[in-house]
């Protein structure tokens, strides 16, 4: 059985990438792990609660949470992220914790649980960054080329 779980699977990126991969039979599961229920609850009735898909609560600073959901996991799609700007310059330290410790921790739970593929997506922003955002995802980034 191939399976892919999708970190931040509930918010606006992940939630496209869901209705995509509802629409293909490339995964016999679908895990959807992000912080919130409600959006959960919101996706899982847009995806007519289809039976490939799972709804796992978790945070990517959460290492330990990472470990169980990665178990039997194939491939790992991160989009989870701190993304606001403006927030970000206010308290840079939630970025920090988010996109580059949340970073590691996926790259580290991967690795235990030998999952084959992980794809981490970053943003244009992290392209000569003039943003605290930016510089969290181009460590992000950086994370991931050495972990390669």
């Amino acid at each position: 059985m191939t399976s892919i779980l999708i970190t931040g699977g509930a918010g606006f990126l992940g939630s496209l990438v869901c209705h995509c991969l509802a629409q293909s039979n490339q995964y016999e599961r679908i895990v959807i792990l992000s912080r919130d229920w409600h959006k959960h609850t919101k996706l899982r009735e847009e995806l007519n609660d289809d039976s490939r898909f799972r709804w796992f609560i978790g945070d990517v600073r959460d290492r330990d949470r990472l470990v169980r959901a990665f178990n039997g996991i194939d491939h790992i799609l991160h989009l989870a992220a701190h993304k606001d700007v403006v927030s970000g310059e206010y308290d840079p330290r939630e970025l920090l914790l988010t996109n580059c410790v949340g970073t590691q921790n996926v790259i580290e739970a991967a690795i235990d649980c030998k999952v084959k593929k992980v794809l981490i997506v970053s943003s244009d922003k992290s392209a000569a960054p003039l943003s605290a955002y930016g510089k969290s995802k181009g460590f992000a980034e950086a994370l991931a080329i050495a972990a390669n």
